[in-house]
């Protein structure tokens, strides 16, 4: 068991009840760790906090950077033994825990926490994307990119691009589809990267592409088993 003196553990709180936030911020700080009280996720995290995981961006980043994602009994418990303790049985998904799993959001965070930890790559390792959002979707898709190890391009380097992410409403493509899809650009819809996240297995992006887009891609597109 860490003690008080080596914690390095840094924690987010997100969907926490607000009479109680205050209370869980003490206890992590009592505890010898530190809380971020960022209204956005953060790369320093190493835990989070949720009483009920959502599709908020703190909770999506989380998944997306293989972090501890947190029933906040845990820190109650930690309170009893004056130390942090081993996180499995308050860990959202993990077998060995006893929390209420109704719907795939709640187990994605065990889920990605032991992939990632046993060595496979972040969710969007690899990832070269350009953002056709919004400005404040763009920033919010920016960090769950990032978070997961993605790069985000400038739209005049669509080309070069491995994913193009469009916004509903915001489809406006700046060079022909063609073009696109004989790069092998896959052109999604933004909710594509939360279900990426959420749903196990998770969907095959080819088969989320955008409708318009279906037919240049499949006739276009690099055949990369060939």
């Amino acid at each position: 068991l860490k003690r008080l003196s080596e914690c390095n553990k840094k924690f987010i709180l997100t969907s926490v009840n607000s009479h109680e936030r205050q209370r869980y911020e003490d206890a992590i700080e009592k505890l010898g760790a530190q809380v971020l009280r960022s209204s956005m996720f953060s790369k320093d995290v190493t835990h989070i906090l949720t009483h009920l995981p959502n599709k908020s961006e703190k909770y999506l980043c989380s998944l997306a950077a293989g972090k501890w994602i947190l029933h906040p009994s845990y820190i109650d418990a930690c309170l009893e033994e004056n130390c942090f303790l081993p996180e499995d049985k308050y860990e959202w998904g993990n077998p060995k825990s006893n929390l209420c799993l109704p719907t795939p959001l709640h187990g994605a965070g065990y889920r990605w926490r032991s992939k990632i930890s046993s060595g496979h790559y972040t969710a969007f390792s690899g990832m070269k994307a350009v953002l056709m959002t919004s400005e404040i979707r763009y920033q919010a898709l920016k960090r769950l990119i990032e978070a997961g190890g993605g790069v985000i391009l400038d739209t005049k380097e669509i080309l070069n691009s491995t994913h193009c992410i469009v916004d509903q409403g915001h489809v406006q493509i700046p060079c022909p589809l063609n073009e696109l899809a004989s790069k092998g650009i896959l052109l999604l819809p933004a909710p594509y990267l939360a279900d990426f996240l959420i749903k196990d297995p998770p969907p095959d992006s080819k088969q989320c592409l955008i409708p318009e887009y279906i037919p240049f891609y499949n006739r276009l597109a690099p055949n990369l088993l060939g």
